[in-house]
């Protein structure tokens, strides 16, 4: 069975050492509800801290009894949704699992081409006196958008009343803001263009899990690169808010000791990354994008 990808958001955490403090509701909370029942809070709640239920995040802005907050919904680009009584409640986490989420998907995007899926695409049909076709799109969304497929390597006609497919040669790929395959004659009218391609695995969302082909070696590449990537943003947060002169000669961790930290591991990353790579793409290719 595939990792789903709240196990990768826990393993990330765990790798990173993001062990925030843990409470749960004490009665439902719908989407535009402002008032939250928790157990008690005294565990840790901070005014303006957001904490984390499900996949949003709330923002504490009063305490009006010791098992009530006032909250702010959706917060951190976040989506307000209801939850059921005895929902976890995450308390301050360093990090938002929309935060990690986004550097897995990152992770999964920066793996191209080394790690890549085959697509087998035969939506388009030929018609009569033309010569192009907008290349079909992936499977999916990569970060947030569609992409047509990024690598052709063949492409294959059936023609009308026939079983079987015929490989062509005489086509090319028109780059551009909107790509065209360009047949270099013209295909008989109605036939099915069967396309085979290669592109970058699909973002996963908090209900996916890893498509079926990910290589199981390949998932500690996601973690660790993930994890560069969250220590990175930690580092470029701090640096945003410094202000003056600092001497941190006195300081545990110092400043730019979270960015050392993730350049060693955005490494080790690449080193998983290139053991990891599937065979190499077809010498005859054709790029789209």
């Amino acid at each position: 069975m595939a990792t789903t990808a709240a196990t990768l958001v826990n393993r990330v955490r765990r790798f990173i050492r993001d062990f925030p403090d843990n409470d749960s509701s004490t009665a439902s909370l719908a989407s535009g509800g402002a008032t939250l029942s928790v157990a008690d809070t005294a565990v840790g709640y901070v005014l303006m801290r957001p904490i984390e239920m499900g996949q949003e995040a709330l923002i504490p802005t009063a305490k009006p009894s010791g098992t009530t907050l006032t909250v702010r919904r959706g917060a951190r680009g976040t989506t307000a949704a209801s939850y059921a009584s005895g929902t976890t409640i995450l308390v301050h986490p360093n990090f938002l699992s929309q935060e990690i989420l986004d550097a897995l998907n990152s992770a999964i995007q920066a793996s191209f081409p080394l790690i890549y899926v085959p697509v087998l695409d035969t939506s388009l049909t030929t018609s009569a006196n033309t010569y192009e076709y907008t290349v079909p799109n992936m499977p999916g969304t990569y970060n947030g958008a569609s992409i047509p497929i990024p690598r052709i390597s063949k492409l294959e006609l059936k023609l009308v009343g026939d079983s079987n497919y015929q490989r062509t040669k005489a086509w090319d790929v028109r780059r551009g803001a909107t790509p065209k395959l360009q047949f270099l004659r013209e295909p008989d009218a109605g036939s099915t263009i069967r396309v085979h391609g290669f592109g970058p695995f699909p973002d996963l969302a908090f209900a996916d899990s890893l498509h079926t082909l990910w290589p199981v070696n390949a998932e500690d590449y996601l973690i660790w690169h993930a994890s560069a990537f969250l220590l990175a943003a930690g580092e470029a947060g701090r640096v945003r808010v410094d202000t003056g002169a600092i001497d941190n000669r006195e300081q545990a961790n110092r400043v730019g000791s979270s960015m050392t930290a993730s350049n060693a591991l955005y490494q080790r990353a690449l080193t998983r990354l290139s053991q990891a790579s599937m065979a190499p793409l077809p010498k005859h290719i054709k790029t789209v994008i």
